[in-house]
């Protein structure tokens, strides 16, 4: 299948990508491929919710290769031996990219591919954006994942700020909590993907895939290329 690089993140024509996340069963590989393909969205699975041994994970990633569906692989972790184990499988499959928390960065012991890799980084203090852009920016990696708990108000000062410094790799900026709103917002205005849920939430806040498929097809008739 075409390799999966980062730069397949970057948004086009003023339309963001659609990321769902999802948490991976054996159970739900073949709706959740047809969905992806019919829907054009990027499934995030959060293998570190599924409770799937390394030898089902393994399963799921090859019926994934073999349908040609791209997808992100995420594993959050406070075990180093566990997070290069799971990200170190994962890398061997030309059709995922790796969400790896900066933190982690310095733990990994296996090679990564820049153009392969998100970094991302969740935060609590608004006025740490750009601390935590700046220092995200500085290692070798294809995207740029920010996440802050913030109201509507620090979330438009952040993205101002975002797009004032920003390169051109893509990046992806989603304000934490129950606001929905706000999370539609920053996908629209700023955010190359963006992300949703695909059968429950993630996290708190997050829209339904669906619903974010619908309003990008009503943003799209007004986009200019």
């Amino acid at each position: 299948m075409i390799p999966f690089f980062c730069s397949d993140l970057k948004r086009r024509s003023g339309i963001p990508v659609i990321v769902a996340s999802v948490i991976p069963g054996i159970k739900n590989m073949d709706k959740l491929t047809h969905d992806a393909i019919h829907y054009g969205f990027i499934p995030e699975l959060r293998f570190d919710l599924s409770g799937m041994d390394i030898s089902s994970i393994n399963e799921y990633l090859q019926y994934l290769e073999k349908k040609e569906v791209k997808a992100i692989f995420t594993f959050r972790s406070d075990s180093v031996s566990q997070i290069n184990e799971m990200y170190s499988e994962a890398s061997n499959y030309e059709n995922i990219l790796l969400d790896i928390e900066v933190k982690n960065y310095p733990d990994i012991s296996f090679p990564l591919k820049g153009e392969k890799l998100i970094l991302s980084s969740h935060y609590d203090k608004s006025f740490d954006t750009m601390k935590m852009y700046s220092k995200i920016s500085k290692f070798d990696c294809g995207a740029i994942k920010l996440a802050c708990r913030c109201g509507m108000k620090d979330m438009v000062e952040n993205m101002f700020q975002i797009e004032r410094v920003r390169d051109e790799r893509p990046v992806s900026f989603t304000p934490m909590g129950s606001d929905t709103s706000a999370r539609i917002s920053s996908a629209i205005s700023l955010s190359d993907f963006a992300y949703t849920y695909y059968e429950r939430e993630i996290a708190p806040g997050q829209p339904y895939y669906r619903d974010m498929v619908d309003i990008m097809k009503i943003l799209s008739k007004y986009a200019v290329n």
